[in-house]
This record gives structure tokens, C-alpha cells and sequence, in this order.
């Protein structure tokens, strides 16, 4: 067990063997491949988006993933209008949460917040708008942020934002 290369290997004999489960069986050696080579994961991921079949869009959205994971940030951030095109309708706000967070890498904290507010606003998304918001000194997209979330830590991250900007009596 967890020899995952033969495991993928086998999924992509098996693939070649009966053409009517090709697609299924490729997508398991793609998600296996991921577990010893994401490169090769993403390649795989590839093959079966460009086809446009049922698996299509789960493909690309796993390869966003994987492509986050490897660092490919400004590959991310580049082709964002096609990723977003591609990945399910039901994946598209975490999409946006990796390609915000690609976009937070990169230290583009205007563009991330863009993105974070695409999502769910979920308490990850409003906490890395928040982030995104100290960085790159926006008082709006904090207070705009806090005002959706009670949390100490959102208070905190503004007091300190408003200290770094020279307003010490709003900190307290």
C-alpha cells in the first residue's frame, strides 16, 4: 500500500485499456499523482480539462489547486479569467480565495482584496481581506472587512494599522 506511482500507473493502463472509462480513470491517476508528483498531477489535470468532458472542469479546478501549492502564483494571477471560466460554478469562491491568496503572495494587496471579496466572505476570506487590508494600508477594506466579522483579531489588526499610519488617539 502507498505506492502510489504503480497506483497511478495502473489507473493510466487501465485508461488505455477501456476508452469509454478513459476520462474517470485518468482523473484518478491525476489525483494520485498528486501525492508524489504535483508537476505531473498538473499535466495530467491538463489533458483531461483541455478534452472538455464530464471531468473537464473538476480537472481544472484541482489543477488551481495544485498549482497554488507549487507556487505558481503569477500563473495563477496571469490567467485568471480562464481559470475562472473553467473550474464549477458550485468552486468558483474558492477559486477566487486561491487566486486572492496567489495575489497576496505576490504582495498585489489591492488586487487580492478584489478577489477575497469575490468569495462566500467567509471567516477565511474576511480574514484575508483583512491581511490584505494591513498591508497594503487600506482603512476602507479593513473597516469594510470588520464591519462583517466580530472578532478581536479584526480590531486588532485596525488599531495597528491605524498606529502604523500616524492616527495613535483612533488606535486606543
Amino acid at each position: 500500500l502507498k505506492d502510489y506511482e504503480k497506483g497511478a500507473n495502473l489507473y493510466l493502463r487501465m485508461a488505455k485499456k477501456e476508452p469509454e472509462l478513459e476520462e474517470e480513470m485518468l482523473m484518478q491517476a491525476a489525483l494520485i499523482q498528486a501525492e508524489f508528483d504535483k508537476e505531473l498531477a498538473i499535466e495530467s489535470l491538463d489533458q483531461i480539462a483541455k478534452k472538455g468532458q464530464t471531468k473537464a472542469k473538476e480537472a481544472s479546478y484541482n489543477r488551481l489547486i495544485l498549482s497554488f501549492e507549487m507556487g505558481y502564483y503569477d500563473e495563477l494571477a496571469n490567467s485568471k479569467a480562464e481559470l475562472l471560466e473553467q473550474v464549477p460554478d458550485e468552486k468558483k469562491a474558492m477559486a477566487h480565495l486561491y487566486l486572492g491568496n496567489s495575489l497576496l503572495h505576490m504582495k498585489k494587496y489591492a488586487e487580492a482584496i478584489i478577489e477575497f471579496k469575490e468569495t462566500d466572505l467567509n471567516q477565511t476570506a474576511l480574514t484575508s481581506i483583512i491581511e490584505a487590508a494591513y498591508l497594503a494600508e487600506d482603512l476602507d477594506s479593513l473597516d469594510w472587512a470588520l464591519s462583517r466579522m466580530d472578532s478581536a483579531r479584526g480590531r486588532l489588526f485596525r488599531a495597528k494599522l491605524l498606529k502604523k499610519l500616524g492616527n495613535i488617539d483612533l488606535a486606543r
